[in-house]
């Protein structure tokens, strides 16, 4: 056997660089990143193509990360309720850990989550799987050097008392002579069962990917160098099917193979089918599992062991149309092609020879942009880098929100680039404008003596169930900050414009989340406004499922005593609570929403109120009529006529293109704030730079961090404080932002502020192109 020499710390080649070198060109397999731990995008590549001019770029480098950092949070989905920060790959975590790390917030957090579920998962195992006691097992502690990993490793091994090995490691030294460095490639396992000589894997989510092929075929590959016996290849994954679970408490399931899809199915799945759809449920559970390789879905079983023999991923099934019959079919191919693992050694020697690429490669021999090696037809390509290059290559200039305008999931090319450009280049043409839409979505807020409550969320979650009846990684809010108006006027009270409700996530229960339902609730108030409705609807729904099962269950009586103290006395209590304040929402991100008519009319917004940006009023060649004559005579201008880009891009009620395409909150108070717009409720506005807790981030960081104890009672104290400040901030923005729309309106409309707060609820504001202005009409 190779031994590791103990002069020269060897390089270490993990999982991670074998992904990579499937899906990027040698240069990017290491992804080489800079202090601030962005991605090294060297200016030129190694056949001199100039990507973008670096002294341009240094003297525009604040701008353009910061720019970069709101187009990321902004593509990624802000307010979609998703906890993806939490969503840890566990095995890269490891493989990236040192015994000399010491700890900040973000990764004792992760720490203390990890040992969590890894001593969960290994009960589990012990208890559910193996059967066995714990002096039949051994933990290898992989907080050392390679070198005594490897020998930790041996001698359990060697040890007949010990038959299962959790948290194994196999190093094998890899050097091929060519170069002076050692390196060694690194395998982990979550458990190895010696006498089965079965190898267990972990994924702490509820689903695995095709992506999950290629890890196994890693671990096989190392074990076989080091005559490591594998017979059988088996993961973990969270059970998502269990209804009634506990807090803190992980359901596990076992599966034999994994989803051969690069995502999971969703919701999605069960829509507009003509199958049963609890058996479409059970197939979507089940494919997204990997379980669906040996269930009844299909004619014979098919496992990891299988892909690995055959060198390819397993091919995915696809549900069969034009029948009622829940009916799955790979087209008679058990194998995906198109995914052939090749070469072991030929990978290996690629991600070395990566290691020691000091440029990439851009561009073809034609000088153009042209990426071939940085996309896999099945697994992917790596998408930080991809939106990095594009973003670089265009330029601050030029920067947009580009994954509005167009979708690239393939390789990059030249052809591709130039129509994005060419689309940001017909975006700058246009004025900005609202269309008709916007008139009708205005309505909505000028109703008369109506109380309209804002509200916005702030949430807690883990990858365990953060309470009892809650999925992993379900979010639940444990805080609200809620502000009343009437007529346009807030409704204060004790000088106070917010309610600002922080429960402890220390001691949260599902009483103290039913409660804030009953703060926005308002005692039936006639409208809730927030921004991204999906969020707070979700959030409202998940609870009231969880009060669901909590009184289906009938177990934690002093629990359904207190959300009975609340006056829910039944599910359905609550029930029609949350949909009362469903069915009265409005959602300010509608305003910059796709318009869905195209044959409406659009009315130009005066640039003394948003100045251009990246672009000058020469730029300007679609205008639109500003006055009644030219308006009379341009009639057939509408949206059809003023959408300039390509087919693809629907055109948003609200366009403004110093949004950069972006629909976030904040991005559009960075708007307001550049452009010294005096809004009203703009005086109980803070940027949000000069707050303590600036984002949701920030905000669910703190809350996940007392949950895990790694917040003390002094120091919570002050953080209530802070995010109290901060989301009532998120709720102003709200106001301010309603505001920002309402004054673009009424200056080219004067009529509207006669019309602010005097309709009745059916009352409509339209346009009428007789008299170029506004009318109110009784709809």
């Amino acid at each position: 056997m190779k031994t590791l020499s103990s002069d020269k710390k060897p390089i270490i080649i993990g999982y991670k660089q074998y992904l990579n070198s499937f899906i990027s060109q040698p240069y990017f397999i290491w992804e080489r990143k800079d202090e601030q731990q962005n991605l090294i995008i060297p200016p030129v590549d190694a056949n001199g193509f100039e990507l973008y001019e670096k002294t341009n770029f240094e003297q525009n480098k604040l701008t353009f990360w910061e720019e970069f950092a709101d187009l990321d949070s902004d593509e990624d989905g802000e307010f979609d309720g998703e906890i993806s920060n939490l969503k840890l790959d566990f095995d890269d975590f490891l493989e990236e850990l040192t015994p000399e790390d010491t700890w900040d917030y973000t990764q004792r957090s992760n720490k203390k989550i990890y040992d969590d579920l890894f001593a969960q998962a290994k009960t589990f195992m012990l208890e559910e799987v193996f059967h066995a006691n714990k002096d039949s097992a051994k933990t290898i502690n992989t907080m050392q050097t390679a070198e005594k990993v490897a020998a930790e490793m041996a001698q359990l091994m060697a040890d007949d008392q010990v038959r299962y090995i959790f948290n194994p490691v196999l190093i094998y030294p890899y050097n091929i002579g060519k170069y002076d460095d050692e390196f060694v490639l690194k395998s982990n396992l979550f458990a190895y069962d010696k006498e089965k000589r079965e190898a267990y894997l972990i994924r702490y989510k509820a689903s695995n990917s095709v992506e999950d092929y290629l890890k196994v075929n890693w671990c096989y590959e190392v074990a076989n160098r080091l005559n490591f016996r594998i017979d059988s290849f088996k993961m973990l994954l969270f059970d998502n099917s269990v209804r009634f679970t506990k807090r803190g408490k992980v359901s596990y399931l076992i599966t034999s193979a994994a989803n051969a899809n690069k995502t999971a199915k969703n919701k999605s799945f069960l829509s507009g089918k003509k199958q049963d759809p609890e058996l479409l449920r059970k197939a979507m559970y089940a494919i997204n599992t990997g379980l669906f390789y040996t269930s009844e879905f299909v004619n014979h079983p098919l496992t990891f062991k299988h892909a690995v023999i055959e060198g390819k991923p397993l091919k995915p099934y696809r549900l069969k149309a034009k029948t009622t019959e829940c009916i799955f079919t790979n087209g008679g191919e058990d194998y995906n092609e198109e995914g052939a693992f090749g070469d072991f050694d030929t990978q290996v020697q690629k991600i070395i020879s990566g290691y020691y690429t000091l440029l990439p490669q851009y561009s073809n021999n034609k000088n153009e942009i042209a990426m071939p090696n940085d996309f896999h037809k099945v697994y992917g390509s790596q998408k930080d880098a991809k939106k990095q290059i594009i973003a670089q290559y265009l330029g601050v200039n030029n920067f947009y929100s580009f994954g509005t305008l167009k979708r690239i999931t393939n390789a990059l090319t030249q052809d591709q680039l130039d129509e994005l450009k060419n689309i940001i280049q017909n975006l700058k043409k246009r004025e900005n404008f609202f269309s008709e839409t916007a008139l009708t979505l205005l309505s909505q807020y000028f109703k008369k003596d109506k109380k309209y409550v804002w509200y916005d969320y702030e949430g807690v979650s883990s990858v365990a169930p953060i309470l009892d009846n809650m999925l992993h990684y379900q979010q639940v809010t444990n805080q609200v900050s809620i502000i009343r108006t009437i007529n346009g006027k807030i409704i204060s009270e004790e000088k106070k414009i917010a309610d600002n409700i922080v429960k402890d996530p220390k001691n949260l229960d599902l009483a103290d989340l039913v409660d804030n339902i009953l703060k926005v609730y308002s005692n039936r108030a006639d409208y809730y406004v927030v921004y991204n409705k999906s969020y707070e609807n979700t959030r409202n729904l998940d609870i009231f499922h969880a009060v669901d099962r909590t009184f289906a269950l009938n177990k934690d009586h002093d629990l359904i005593k207190k959300i009975k103290d609340l006056g829910i006395n039944s599910p359905l209590d609550l029930a029609a609570i949350v949909e009362h304040i469903q069915n009265h929402t409005l959602d300010l991100m509608d305003f910059l929403k796709q318009t869905p008519a195209a044959n409406q009319f659009c009315f130009p917004i005066n640039s003394d109120l948003i100045n251009y940006e990246n672009r000058t009023k020469n730029d300007i060649v679609l205008k639109l009529p500003k006055t009644k004559t030219e308006f009379q005579k341009n009639k057939s201008i509408n949206l059809e006529f003023y959408d300039v880009t390509s087919k693809g891009f629907a055109v948003s009620t609200f366009f403004l293109y110093e949004l950069l395409g972006k629909k976030s909150i904040k991005s559009i108070e960075k708007l307001i704030t550049k452009n010294n717009l005096k809004l009203k409720y703009s005086e109980y506005f803070k940027e949000y730079k000069n707050l303590d807790v600036r984002n949701g981030s920030m905000a669910m960081t703190l809350a996940n961090n007392r949950y895990l104890g790694l917040i003390g009672d002094n120091e919570w104290g002050a953080n209530v404080v802070q995010l109290q400040e901060y989301c009532q901030n998120d709720v102003v923005a709200m106001l301010v932002t309603f505001s920002f729309f309402e004054t673009i309106i009424a200056d080219v409309f004067p009529r509207i502020k006669d019309y602010a707060y005097k309709l009745n609820k059916d009352d409509v504001i339209k346009f009428n192109p007789e008299t170029f202005d506004v009318e109110i009409v009784d709809r």
